[in-house]
């Protein structure tokens, strides 16, 4: 029982904890207007559904339920303090509540239960209606610049006046103000729930009692739709008790009661206490309320009664007649308001149909001669007999209707009528039963012939005789009747004071007219259907007349729909055709009738033709009855020409009036004055229609002139073209009836043609113009005809010479042209580009001149019309953009051209659309200056225009990632889309074109009653939400071209408006949110000051609108709200909006805490209502498992951007006991293999986003010393090792098969073409990369676009790509976030053994999947780069932590295998410009080196690891020739080849770029050479690895980059090549056959020649490895020729010494002396002098160090050289000593400093500088106890003990080697 129902009223806690939110009657009964339902609003038909809301639907008609004692018990039960806990922040007051509950209950005598329910829908409402008291200041300022007086007058001034006071009002939250707002909410409410239950009625019966089937309504209804109708019709059973005798009558008398109970308690008051501000406003809002509740019972009845077609009784006749004559039909009601006098209007309205309803004139009639009536008269008794036979009562029915008829009440009038009737038939068929009797008393005798007259009557009576009591009854009733008529006969009286009093047919008109502009769906067709049904019975005493044909195409008339009608049924005027077409009473008596009169009566005949044309047809092989007839009419009338005698009577003893032509008759044509166009040559007809001789006729009037019906078969569609031309000619036709304007035939005419071309199906438009144009002038058809008369009239409207009536046959013109403009385009555009109507030629469009003199009379059906034919032009643009040759063709008739063909080259059309969009634009801007008649024709109007809007727009910029417009699909908008957007992108805060959108959006505040104008009330919201939309379209095209605007800043000003408006409709809840998004976006990026939300809302306001968005998608479950809300909610935590970001996370603003103490009143006001955002989010994804995908990925990119902007927000995630463990839980037991596609990709974008997440985590936890952070973690690192790396599931034959059979389909269509935008932000599903939708329009004609079940097509093929790549977006997404994690802690991941396997794990994937093929799209772009990068970063981590293991080593295959997958060499890396993906391939591999090169990696004795060893070998061979050896050539020709166009320019220091060889390859090749060189097997395969090198030009190729280095870069460049090329020579002089090769290629020579060495030379002094206080401009780039100096010449010649020995030893002594300057500073380099000026005097680096090393053991080993002399092979003469550096004094004193340095720590300490970034690490790198134990134990850091090592090495050296320390 509590599950059922807890949708009507569930837990109080959890509607006051903000969990749940109530369903109110008034959102289910708008809800119920939009059907059909979306899947999502489950909720609202759960709340329907249960049993609570049934019994109270069942019962609508009595209110909400009274108080009871059980009730009471209820209330008490659910407000215990048990079932609801008090506010732990203060946000809710229950006691005030359950006070606010009972004194409502006690007010308005309402059940407790009710009474506590409509107390808390006021608590959930509030923040929406504390935004609808007014504006705050703040917001008041902000709107005024954009609205200027309108937000302080007019219309708005209710919903934008400015409230008093700051922070939350008191007077809101007060006793009283609350009171008012329960008593709105329970009037609301009673009002809401009668409308609900009769809309669940009429959408129930809907299927049954329409007539056709729509083709709209045909499409498949949701399950939500199901159950509504299922539940409607279940109501209506209960309702009307089906299947008992008396339940049609008990509803209806229960219904007439309730509205006398209604109407008494209006009369007495409502005796409520009302608070003294308000007493006006509710008392008004009471009595609004019950004239709502009236109209809706009486429509209810008449519900039932059309339903049921049941006679009434007599009870019920007079129990409604005796209310509506007490009221005078409600006449004399006196209305309080503008809103009130139109209820009153249309309650006028319902009573006259219902009544006509009750009497129901047609079955009654029906009844009377067609039923067997005998038994039932002889049985029935007085209470159980029809009305019209209710002797005891017929007299004062008679009396009532006799009274209504002396009033002479209008609206009274037809139901007066229909009882006249009704008695009119009772009179006649007693005056045949007493004719009967008669003749039965003059005939004893038994005759069994009857007379002619009898033989009449036998036809109107169904049974076959009659008793004389029968005769005797319907005389009784008579005589009763006419006891009360005062001598006078009652049928005329009463049929006279209708038709010729009140002129009962206008009213009828009126009545028609009221219900189609107020009312839709079955309620308007069956109050027609009454209308129609009385017209139908009063043919009979009246026959046909003019008036009578007025009502039926009142009836008839095309009805304002609102712009998206519901789905369910077809358009209201179909139905009542259909209904007239379906009734062969009313086709042979109004119909035939009328075409027999035509063309002498033409324009009823025509608007007849027209209204019923609008039916569908029984099936598609049927002919439309209409178009049957015009095909093939069978009777001409008119009058005889002036002079004309020759026919002659036939067949007079028939008395039929025929007529025969004695001669042929010829009408011919006569020409008049008029506007003739000047472009088509026209051939004058000499006669316009023949009658051969011997042609029967009728004459139908014998006066002058004489009037004949000539029966003569001819095509009506021929005829009516033939009657356009001769307009046109400006002929004029003998037969034109006069008294017809020939504007209003005309137009009239067109209106037909586009109906027939508009309603008829594939083949039959071309047929019907084909047929219209049989008869026309030779080179002309009906098309031309048109558009000259339509270009006759806009030029007279021009120069205003045109006829009257000229704009409605201007606008019957355009509405042809929208008709024709799909199916013949090849016509249109030409015809339109050669117009005036546009005038391309410059002169100014005539639309817009046209429009504004509609404007005066205030009727806009031109502008309407123009308006949808540009909607119709913009869908033919999109509609053959690709191809046309592949569009459905239709037939093609002798005088019709192709109809795919556009007819203009796409450079016209583009200028026509142009032009057409220029117009529009400067009405859009005029139409809030010009005043409409209709409130809906402006809403559909503007509506339509917007929508024009927005789809130009969307084809522009939604497809085509091109920046060139006219290179795309849709080039034709190349042109105008950009117009629309400049239009309302202001190019200063002073421009207003922005206005009027801002105006409507600001009119949107303006509140609409849906329960009785709905039509207007649906137009209002689709105009405000398509405005909306087009806001949010506008900034989205703005942000492709531009970063901000002053249409952004316009519309951040409107932030107030759109707040409120979020709060107004559900349908305006998205796209608000969607514009507000964007311009928070806009605000975080804008260098504007007043970026901050808070500056446009002010804080209440803010609030309010927080407070509205906490209840997120409640109370409908919509996922699509739900997610923009988070999104929203997103953007708010921009740095921008710190106020809204401290308010989403914590709950309150800082301020609000301080300033309210615990227990202040006003708390409530200063914290959001139940948790704060984050803490939701946070609950919610503890248990991901339940949340839907696309919820979970929202509220994760919530959490993310929270700690990403706000880094203390993730104490919050930490402190959650259950978020953490949760995700990563979820995430490692996630089984991507099950669910659908589309659950799958937000599976891994949930893993995506929990990997982004943890990185701001793991940073937390680390600083709080979090040590379980990794056993969390643990399970989802697996889960990323196994499926975040891998090869994505890309369908490339779905692609490829795509790609091709499109392009063979449509030759000039990519599929590209056809991708999305960053104009629509992409969402997963079926509509994620290709734009489906504009795709759909291109191609639906197509059938290749549908396909069928065997072989589907492209749009099948199309979803199924936007599936496959939605899941591939999403694993991208998942490796780049978890890349971003793996590179930011990788450090600390390593620590870990378990996770250092997995680490390896990754990167072996990584690089496997790298070594597989993938396609070429460009989504691609970054997958291998993401990979390899993060391949390179784990690498790096275990590089660092010198990872141990055959998982490790083993990695190298897969990086060799990577490396050479794409790119074989440099060579093929620079043509296929993928250089930078080579560089990180070539980085993954060192590194996959540098795992093998520590010395204590164990040498594996067993066969597996000799093998290993073995293929470990020679790729390390192969990857030293083809990468390094053949690497370097390459490069270096490939650095040459580019220097010349770099000497102008500049280069970096560190080459990034990714398209040209720089420093940065160099330096891959040299590591991985050093790299390759230190593993330690490899001095196994000297010989072979010295082979490879030798072998290959590297040498030759290092000493060219270092010669040429100074001319490789820009003038005055760092000349760094040098510095690597000479590196290069020190990473391959170790090896003894390479160093020899290089001695024989005289490297020191070629070298020494170098224009680098001849600068080192000249600089006097030297250089050292501080730059001194020279002149920057002398001597430039001192640092590098140090490094040239200290770390390529000396440690070459230390190598060349090592590894040849003897024979270079003078080579090496003869080339350093070339560098005194040098040997002289090293000497003196470690001199202190305190009092040197110069910084840098006495310092002492690394490099220093080194230098001093290098020196003194090069000077070491030449000086032992020369002491061996002979005995080493050499000559002592030939090796010279190291000038001033070998001289005695200053090696002696050289040694002094350094020994002084190494024994004085401390001066050391207080001299060493750190030259580099890597130094200034070592500087400040503590030394670890093992390192101690390796040093002397002395050094503080890292750089110190390299520092004291070197210089003990140059002691050691220095002294010889006898009696020195060793080296450390």
């Amino acid at each position: 029982m509590a599950s059922k129902e807890e949708p009507y009223l569930p837990s109080l806690e959890l509607c006051l904890s903000g969990n749940s939110k109530l369903i109110t009657w008034s959102l289910a009964y708008q809800w119920l207007c939009d059907l059909p339902p979306s899947g999502d609003d489950s909720s609202l038909v759960a709340f329907l559904s249960c049993e609570s809301s049934v019994r109270l639907l069942v019962y609508a008609i009595h209110g909400l339920p009274k108080r009871s004692t059980q009730s009471k018990s209820d209330f008490e039960t659910r407000t215990a303090a048990i079932n609801v806990t008090p506010a732990s922040n203060g946000h809710y007051n229950i006691e005030e509540i359950k006070e606010d509950a009972l004194w409502l209950s006690r007010e308005v005598d309402l059940n407790e239960i009710e009474a506590l329910r409509i107390a808390t829908v006021e608590w959930q409402n509030r923040p929406r209606d504390m935004l609808r008291e007014g504006l705050s200041e703040t917001e008041q300022a902000s709107l005024h610049d954009v609205l200027g007086a309108l937000s302080a007058a007019g219309p708005l001034s209710r919903c934008l006046d400015a409230s008093v006071g700051h922070g939350p009002s008191r007077s809101f939250l007060s006793a009283e103000r609350r009171k008012a707002r329960l008593l709105n909410i329970y009037l609301e409410e009673t009002r809401s729930l009668l409308g609900s239950c009769e809309k669940l009625v009429c959408i129930s019966l809907s299927e049954e009692a329409l007539p056709i089937a729509s083709e709209v309504g045909s499409k498949e209804t949701s399950d939500a739709d199901r159950q509504i109708r299922d539940l409607g019709k279940s109501v209506f059973e209960k309702l009307t008790k089906v299947g008992t005798e008396d339940g049609f009558e008990s509803h209806v008398t229960s219904c007439i009661e309730a509205m006398q109970s209604r109407l008494d308690s209006v009369a007495h008051g409502n005796g409520w206490h009302k608070p003294e501000d308000k007493e006006v406003e509710i008392e008004r809002n009471w009595v609004t309320t019950n004239i709502q509740e009236l109209i809706l019972l009486s429509d209810f009845i008449l519900v039932n009664l059309r339903t049921s077609r049941r006679i009434a009784k007599s009870s019920i006749i007079l129990l409604w007649f005796r209310m509506v004559s007490k009221y005078d039909f409600f006449g004399t009601f006196q209305p309080q308001s503008e809103e009130q006098a139109s209820l009153i209007g249309l309650l006028q309205v319902s009573a006259s149909i219902t009544s006509i309803a009750i009497l129901d004139p047609a079955t009654s009639i029906t009844y009377l001669l067609e039923s067997e009536v005998t038994l039932q008269v002889e049985q029935d008794t007085d209470e159980n007999v029809f009305y019209f036979f209710d002797r005891n009562n017929i007299g004062e029915i008679q009396e009532i209707f006799l009274n209504l008829a002396g009033a002479c009440i209008p609206l009274a009038s037809p139901a007066v009528f229909a009882w006249g009737i009704v008695l009119y038939t009772i009179r006649e068929l007693g005056l045949s039963a007493k004719d009967t009797r008669e003749g039965q008393q003059v005939q004893k005798a038994l005759d069994q012939g009857v007379t002619n007259e009898q033989q009449q009557l036998s036809r109107r009576l169904s049974s076959s005789s009659l008793g004389s009591f029968q005769q005797s009854f319907y005389e009784d009733v008579v005589e009763q009747a006419r006891a009360f008529s005062f001598g006078e006969d009652p049928v005329v009286f009463l049929t006279q004071s209708a038709t010729d009093g009140c002129h009962v047919f206008d009213v009828i008109v009126n009545i028609a007219t009221t219900v189609a502009s107020s009312t839709s769906s079955l309620l308007a067709f069956w109050k027609d259907m009454a209308l129609l049904d009385l017209i139908k019975v009063s043919f009979d005493p009246m026959g046909y007349a003019p008036e009578i044909l007025t009502a039926v195409l009142a009836v008839l008339q095309p009805h304002d729909q609102a712009t998206n009608p519901s789905l369910t049924t077809p358009a209201l005027e179909a139905k009542v055709a259909a209904a007239f077409l379906s009734d062969d009473f009313l086709m042979s008596n109004i119909l035939d009738i009328s075409m027999a009169r035509f063309p002498y009566e033409a324009l009823p005949f025509l608007r007849l033709c027209r209204a019923l044309a609008s039916a569908g047809r029984a099936t598609d092989t049927d002919e439309h009855p209409i178009v049957e007839r015009l095909l093939s009419m069978k009777a001409f009338t008119q009058v005889v020409p002036p002079g004309f005698s020759g026919y002659r009577t036939i067949r007079e003893e028939e008395n039929a009036n025929l007529v025969t032509l004695e001669q042929p008759l010829e009408y011919s044509v006569s020409s008049k004055s008029t506007i003739r166009s000047s472009g088509t040559e026209t051939t004058k007809p000499q006669d316009f229609y023949h009658f051969p001789q011997g042609t029967i006729g009728r004459v139908i009037s014998d006066s002058r002139p004489t009037v004949i019906t000539w029966y003569h078969n001819y095509s009506g569609l021929e005829f009516l073209g033939r009657w356009l031309e001769l307009y046109h000619n400006g002929q004029e036709a003998e037969f034109i009836f006069q008294a017809e304007p020939a504007e209003l035939i005309v137009s009239t005419i067109i209106q037909l043609l586009t109906t027939l071309v508009n309603s008829a199906k594939q083949e039959d438009p071309s047929r019907i113009l084909e047929e219209a144009s049989n008869g026309l002038s030779r080179n002309s058809d009906i098309i031309l005809v048109i558009f000259e008369i339509f270009e006759q009239h806009i030029q007279g409207l021009r120069i205003k010479r045109a006829p009257d009536g000229a704009v409605g046959t201007a606008g019957a013109c355009v509405e042809f042209m929208s008709a024709i403009v799909n199916i013949l385009p090849g016509r249109t555009w030409p015809l339109l580009a050669r117009s005036g109507f546009l005038n391309l030629d410059g002169a100014g469009s005539l639309l817009l001149a046209i429009a504004s003199t509609e404007a005066t009379v205030g009727s806009f059906s031109f502008l309407e019309t123009s308006v949808n034919l540009y909607g119709k032009l913009l869908d033919n643009v999109i509609a053959h953009s690709i191809h046309q040759g592949h569009q459905r063709k239709v037939r093609e008739y002798k005088r019709l051209p192709p109809t795919t063909d556009p007819g203009a080259p796409a450079h016209v059309r583009t200028r026509v659309l142009l032009a057409f969009t220029q117009a529009i634009t400067e009405i859009y801007d005029s139409l809030s200056s010009w005043q409409f008649r209709s409130i809906t024709n402006q809403a559909h109007i503007r509506t339509n225009i917007t929508r024009g809007f927005r789809d130009l727009l969307q084809y522009a910029f939604g497809i085509d990632d091109s920046d060139n417009l006219s290179a795309k699909l849709t080039s034709i908008t190349s042109l105008a889309a950009p117009y629309v957007l400049d239009f309302f992108r202001p190019d200063s805060p002073s421009d207003t074109n922005l206005g009027t959108l801002i105006r409507v959006l600001a009119n949107g505040l303006l509140e609409q009653d849906p329960l009785h104008q709905e039509v207007v009330f649906q137009a209002q919201v689709e105009q405000t939400e398509n405005s909306i939309w087009l806001c949010h379209d506008l900034i989205r095209g703005a942000r492709l071209k531009h970063n901000v605007t002053f249409l952004e800043r316009q519309l951040c000003q409107v932030f107030p408006v759109l707040v409120r408006l979020y709060g107004m409709h559900a349908r305006y809840q998205i796209p608000c949110l969607r514009v507000m998004s964007e311009l928070v976006t806009v605000g975080s990026v804008s260098e504007s000051d007043s970026s901050s939300l808070l500056g446009f809302l002010g804080m209440e306001s803010s609030r309010n609108l927080l407070e509205m968005l906490s209840t997120l998608d409640r109370p409908r479950s919509d996922s699509g709200l739900y997610v923009t809300i988070w999104e929203f909610l997103t953007s708010l935590l921009s740095v921008r909006q710190q106020w809204f970001a401290i308010y989403l996370l914590t709950g309150s603003s800082p301020k609000e805490k301080l300033q309210f103490g615990k227990h202040d009143e006003n708390r409530q006001s200063a914290v959001v209502r139940g948790k704060a955002f984050l803490t939701v989010a946070l609950d919610n994804l503890s248990h991901i498992e339940n949340v839907e995908g696309q919820r979970a990925t929202a509220m994760l990119s919530f959490v993310c951007r929270a700690q990403e902007n706000w880094s203390w927000a993730t104490s919050s995630l930490q402190s959650h006991p259950d978020f953490f463990a949760g995700i990563m839980s979820y995430v490692g037991k996630l089984n991507v293999k099950q669910g659908s596609s589309l659950h799958e990709c937000y599976q891994y974008k949930i893993a995506a986003l929990v990997a982004e997440l943890s990185i701001v985590y793991l940073h937390y936890a680390r600083s709080n010393r979090d040590f379980s952070i990794m056993k969390k973690m643990l399970p989802a690192f697996k889960w990323y090792t196994t499926y975040a790396v891998g090869n994505t599931t890309y369908n490339n034959s779905l692609h490829t098969n795509l790609r091709k059979n499109l392009k063979a389909r449509y030759p000039n269509c990519d599929t590209l073409n056809l991708k999305k935008t960053a104009f629509s932000p992409p969402k997963y599903g079926p509509n994620f990369f290709y734009e489906i939708h504009i795709a759909a329009k291109m191609l639906s004609s197509d059938s290749s676009w549908i396909g069928s079940t065997r072989n589907p097509g492209f749009s099948n093929e199309f979803r199924l790509a936007n599936l496959n790549l939605s899941f591939v977006d999403a694993q991208l997404s998942l490796l780049a976030s978890f890349k971003a994690l793996c590179m930011e802690h990788s450090a600390f991941f390593v620590q870990d053994r378990e996770v250092q396997r997995l680490m390896a794990q990754i990167v072996r994937n990584s690089l496997t999947a790298n070594s597989q093929p993938c396609p070429a799209e460009k989504i691609f772009d970054s997958l291998f780069e993401n990979r390899i990068e993060l391949a390179v970063g784990l690498l790096q981590g275990l590089v660092d932590v010198k990872a141990r293991g055959s998982e490790f080593t083993t990695l190298l295959v897969s990086a060799w295998e990577t490396t050479r997958f794409r790119n074989s060499s440099y060579d093929s890396a620079i043509s296929n410009n993928d250089l930078g993906y080579y560089r990180s391939c070539l980085t993954a591999l060192l590194l996959c080196i540098q795992l093998h090169t520590e010395k204590y990696e164990k040498s594996q004795s067993t066969n597996t690891g000799r093998t290993s060893h073995t293929s470990t070998r020679s790729m390390i061979l192969e990857i030293l020739s083809n990468i390094v050896a053949q690497g370097v050539g390459q490069v270096c020709s490939a650095l040459c080849d580019q220097a010349q166009p770099q000497q102008s320019g500049t280069i970096e220091s560190d080459s990034g770029s990714t398209s040209e060889v720089g420093i940065r390859d160099f330096s891959l090749l040299l590591s991985i050479l050093q790299s390759s060189l230190r593993v330690p097997w490899l001095s196994q395969m000297v010989a072979q690895v010295s082979s490879v090198f030798i072998s290959s030009n590297i040498i030759d190729s290092v000493l060219r980059l270092y010669s040429w280095s100074h001319r490789l870069l820009p003038p005055n460049a760092d000349p760094i090549y040098s510095s690597y090329a000479l590196s290069f020579l020190v990473a391959l002089s170790p090896l003894p056959p390479v160093a020899e090769e290089l001695g024989i290629e005289g490297v020191l020579n070629r070298i020494g020649t170098s224009r680098i060495n001849i600068s080192l030379q000249a600089i006097p002094g030297g250089v050292g490895p501080f730059e001194p206080p020279r002149r920057p401009n002398q001597y430039p780039h001192q640092q590098r020729l140090y490094i040239v100096w200290s770390e390529g010449i000396l440690p070459l010649c230390l190598n060349l010494l090592h590894s040849v020995g003897r024979p270079m030893a003078s080579e090496i002594a003869v080339f350093l002396n070339q560098f005194p300057n040098q040997l002289s500073r090293a000497s003196t380099a470690f001199i202190y002098n305190a009092a040197s000026k110069d910084p840098t005097a006495g310092a002492v680096s690394l490099s220093l160090a080194a230098e001093a090393t290098a020196l003194a053991l090069i000077s070491h080993v030449l000086s032992s050289y020369r002491v061996a002399g002979a005995s080493a092979g050499v000559d002592s003469f030939e090796i010279p000593i190291l000038t001033h550096y070998d001289e005695p004094e200053n090696k002696k004193a050289l040694k002094a400093d350094l020994e002084e340095l190494v024994g004085r720590r401390a001066f050391l300490r207080s001299r060493i500088v750190a030259t580099s970034e890597r130094e200034l690490v070592w500087a400040k790198t503590k030394m670890k106890d093992k390192d101690q134990d390796r040093s002397d134990g002395d050094a503080e850091n890292v750089l110190e003990a390299k520092i004291v090592a070197e210089l003990k090495s140059a002691v050691v050296c220095l002294r010889g080697g006898d009696g020195g320390e060793e080296e450390s």
